[in-house]
């Protein structure tokens, strides 16, 4: 019993990982969540805050 849940443990933590990517262009670091197909962008040169953020295509990330 102890060897099949190793195995899934080992298996499964490779699956789990792809579903997170953090890209990086210039200054923005752009992170995605592919599996709720969420972005979130930030500057982290200025701070991690997020100036811009989508769901599914929806710009959610308004300013005052």
């Amino acid at each position: 019993m102890q060897t099949i849940l190793v195995a899934f443990l080992v298996t499964a933590a490779p699956v789990a990982a792809q579903q997170y990517t953090a890209r990086q262009t210039g200054d923005i670091v752009q992170l995605r969540d592919a599996g709720h197909d969420v972005v979130v962008s930030i500057v982290p040169s200025v701070g991690n805050i997020a100036f811009d953020m989508t769901v599914k295509g929806q710009k959610i990330l308004r300013w005052p």
